[in-house]
C-alpha cells in the first residue's frame, strides 16, 4: 500500500472515529419529544463501525471487503473501500478494475492517488501505449518525465521549448527523467548556454545538490566550474579555501561570490578577512562587490 493511503486512513480515522469517541460522552437530558434527526444519527453510526472493518480489510487487498461492505453502497466515503483494495494488489491487479475505478470516480483522491500509481507500474513496464491513454500533467515531475519518454517510445519528436519547460524550471531532477535529458542531449538540445542559465539560477535560489545535477550533462570543463558554485551553496568556507588557487572567470567569479554572502550569514569576520584576500585576485562586477559588501554589513550589525 502506498504512502497517500497510509495517510488517507489516517485522515480517515479522524473522520470515521470522532463522531464514535462523541458519542460516547456523557448524554444530555433527553428531549421531550423524539427527535426526527436520531435515527439517522443512529444509523451513521453503525455504518461508521461497519466502514472500519470493511476498511480494515480493503487495506489487505482481495475482495473479503465486500461481504463487510454490504449495506454501505450509500455511505459517503463507500467508494475508498474499493480504492485501498486496488491499491494493495496494484502489482497484479486487473488493469480493466483499475481503470474502470479511475473512470468512475475521476475527481477522488483515491482515484488520482490510484491513477499515479498505476501509471508507474505501467512505465516500468513499459506499456507506453495504456501510459499515455491514462496520463494527466498534474501528476508530478516524476511522470512527466515518464510521459515524454512515451512520447519517444511511441514515435514522438520533442521540442525544448514546448515540452522540457517544466522540467527545465524543477530544482531537482527525479531518476525518471533521465531518460528523456539523455535524448536532449543526444540531439543537442541541451546547449551549453541553456544549462548554464540554468546553473546560474540555482545558484540563487536553488540547492547545491540540482546544481550538481546539471553539471552531469555538461562538458568536463565546464562541469568543474559549475560544482564549485555548488559548493559555495553547501560549505561556503570549503568553497573559499579553494578560491586562491581558481582562475578568475564569470563563473567562478559567480561561485567566489555566493561563497562570500553565504559565509557572512555564519561568520562576517572570517567573510570580511576572506574578501579582503581574494577581492585583489577576482574581477567581481559591481553587482557582486556591492552584494557582497552589504551581506558583510548586514550580519556585522
Amino acid at each position: 500500500m502506498s504512502r497517500r493511503f497510509e495517510s488517507c486512513w489516517g485522515w480517515l480515522l479522524v473522520a470515521v472515529c470522532a463522531p464514535l469517541l462523541a458519542s460516547a460522552a456523557p448524554a444530555a437530558p433527553p428531549p421531550l419529544a423524539p427527535s426526527p434527526a436520531a435515527p439517522v444519527s443512529a444509523d451513521r453510526s453503525a455504518q461508521r463501525a461497519q466502514f472500519l472493518l470493511a476498511y480494515a480489510a480493503a487495506k489487505l487487498g482481495g475482495s473479503a471487503w465486500r461481504t463487510l461492505a454490504s449495506g454501505l453502497a450509500d455511505y459517503p466515503l463507500y467508494p475508498y473501500l474499493e480504492a485501498a483494495a486496488l491499491s494493495h494488489d496494484l502489482a497484479h491487479a486487473d488493469g480493466k478494475a483499475v481503470e474502470a475505478y479511475i473512470a468512475r470516480y475521476p475527481g477522488l483522491i483515491p482515484a488520482r492517488d490510484l491513477r499515479r500509481d498505476y501509471l508507474h507500474r505501467l512505465a516500468g513496464a513499459a506499456q507506453w501505449d495504456d501510459f499515455r491513454r491514462l496520463y494527466r500533467p498534474d501528476l508530478g515531475l516524476a511522470l512527466a518525465c515518464r510521459d515524454l519518454q512515451a512520447r519517444l517510445a511511441t514515435g514522438q519528436t520533442l521540442d525544448f521549448a514546448r515540452d522540457y519547460s517544466t522540467l527545465w524550471k524543477a530544482d531537482d531532477w527525479p531518476a525518471a527523467c533521465k531518460p528523456a535529458l539523455e535524448w536532449a542531449r543526444d540531439h543537442q538540445l541541451l546547449t551549453r548556454q541553456r544549462l548554464w542559465q540554468r546553473v546560474e539560477r540555482l545558484a540563487s535560489e536553488g540547492s547545491a545538490s540540482a546544481i550538481e545535477d546539471t553539471a552531469r550533462w555538461m562538458r568536463t570543463t565546464d562541469a568543474a566550474v559549475a560544482k564549485r558554485i555548488a559548493l559555495a551553496r553547501r560549505s561556503p568556507m570549503t568553497a573559499l579555501r579553494h578560491a586562491s588557487g581558481w582562475k578568475s572567470d564569470a563563473h567562478t567569479r559567480l561561485a567566489v561570490a555566493l561563497a562570500l554572502q553565504r559565509l557572512a550569514r555564519q561568520d562576517e569576520q572570517a567573510a570580511q578577512r576572506n574578501w579582503d584576500k581574494l577581492q585583489p585576485r577576482f574581477t567581481f562586477t559591481p553587482t557582486q562587490n556591492h552584494a557582497i559588501q552589504a551581506a558583510i554589513a548586514l550580519y556585522a550589525a
